[in-house]
C-alpha cells in the first residue's frame, strides 16, 4: 500500500508538471500578443506624431509601453526555459510536452461519490489495524491455559530388547511464563488503540485533502466566470477606445495603452485561473484514490509491482 501511495504521488507531480509547462505556454502567447498590439500602437502613434496630431510625449509613453510589453514576454520565455529544464531533469524527456500530451484523460472530480477506502494511505492504516487486532487477539490467547498431549516411545537401554510407548500431557499457562504473556497483552492493546487512531487520523486528513480541493475548485469556477466576463468587456472597450481615439479624437493614446494593459493583464489572470483549477483537479482526483484508474493504469505493473490493491 506504501508503494501505491508513493506512485500516486508521483503520478500527481507529474500531471502537474504538464499544468505548469501550459501555464508557461500560455502566458507567454499572450505576452506576446500583448508586444504585437503595442508595437501596433507606437506605429499608430508615430504616423500621428508625424502628422502633427499627437504629441511627442504621447509617442514616448507608447515607446515606453512596447519596452514594458517586451520585458513582459522575456520574463515569460525565462520562466519557460526553466520549466524546461526542470521537466527534463525530471523526467528525462527534453522538448518540452505536447498540447495534447493527456488526450482525452477526464481529471475532473465533481459530482463523484467520495470513498475514502480508495486511498492507498487509509488502506495502509487499515492493513496495519487489522494486523495489531489479529496480535492483540494472539495475545489474549496466550493467557488461557492450553493442554497437549504428547507422544513419547522409551527403549530399554539395558539390553533386555523391552520397549514402551505412552502419552504424556503438557500443561502450559501464563502462571509459568513469569507474566510475559501479560505484558505482550498490554503491549498489544495498545498498539491496537494506536493503529486505530492511526486509521481514523487517515481518514480524516484524506477526507479534509478532498473537501478542500473540491471547495477550491468550486470558487475557481465562480472566478474563471467572472474573469471572462471581465475579458470580453475589456475586449469590447479596448475597440471603442481605439476607434474613440482614431475617428473621433476624443481618446489620448493613453487612454487606449491603458485599457489594453489591464485587457491583456486580465487574459494573464484568466489564464492563470484555468491552470490553477486543473491542478486543483488533481489533487482532488488523487484525494479519492482514482489517479491510477483516471491514467489506465490499474492493473498494471511497475518493477514487478501491481498498481493496484
Amino acid at each position: 500500500m506504501r508503494f501505491l501511495e508513493v506512485v500516486d504521488e508521483e503520478l500527481a507531480e507529474t500531471v502537474k508538471t504538464y499544468w505548469t509547462m501550459r501555464r508557461y505556454v500560455e502566458q507567454q502567447a499572450i505576452a506576446d500578443k500583448q508586444l504585437q498590439t503595442m508595437q501596433q500602437l507606437e506605429k499608430l502613434s508615430q504616423s500621428r506624431s508625424n502628422e502633427g496630431v499627437n504629441s511627442t510625449t504621447d509617442l514616448l509613453e507608447a515607446q515606453r509601453r512596447v519596452q514594458s510589453a517586451e520585458t513582459i514576454l522575456l520574463q515569460a520565455q525565462l520562466e519557460m526555459a526553466n520549466a524546461n529544464r526542470r521537466l527534463s531533469r525530471f523526467s528525462g524527456v527534453s522538448g518540452g510536452i505536447a498540447d495534447d500530451a493527456l488526450g482525452t484523460i477526464n481529471l475532473t472530480c465533481e459530482g463523484e461519490k467520495f470513498n475514502d477506502a480508495l486511498s492507498p494511505r487509509v488502506q495502509l492504516a487499515a492493513l496495519q489495524k487489522a494486523i495489531a487486532e489479529i496480535d492483540l487477539k494472539d495475545a489474549e490467547n496466550a493467557l488461557f491455559p492450553s493442554v497437549s498431549l504428547e507422544a513419547v516411545a522409551d527403549r530399554d537401554i539395558v539390553g533386555s530388547g523391552a520397549s514402551g510407548v505412552g502419552v504424556n500431557l503438557k500443561v502450559d499457562s501464563a502462571l509459568f511464563s513469569g507474566g510475559a504473556h501479560r505484558s505482550r497483552k498490554v503491549i498489544a492493546v495498545k498498539t491496537a488503540k494506536a493503529a486505530d487512531a492511526a486509521l481514523e487520523a487517515a481518514r480524516q486528513d484524506i477526507t479534509l485533502e478532498h473537501d478542500n480541493a473540491i471547495a477550491d475548485i468550486k470558487g475557481q469556477r465562480v472566478l474563471i466566470a467572472s474573469l471572462e466576463k471581465q475579458a470580453d468587456m475589456l475586449d469590447e472597450t479596448r475597440e471603442l477606445y481605439r476607434r474613440q481615439f482614431v475617428e473621433l479624437g476624443n481618446r489620448t493614446i493613453e487612454d487606449v495603452l491603458d485599457i489594453e494593459d489591464e485587457y491583456f493583464r486580465s487574459l494573464r489572470d484568466l489564464a492563470e485561473t484555468r491552470i490553477n483549477l486543473a491542478v486543483r483537479q488533481v489533487d482532488c482526483v488523487k484525494s479519492s484514490g482514482r489517479l491510477r484508474a483516471r491514467l489506465g493504469l490499474d492493473g498494471k505493473f511497475l518493477h514487478g509491482l501491481a498498481l493496484s490493491p
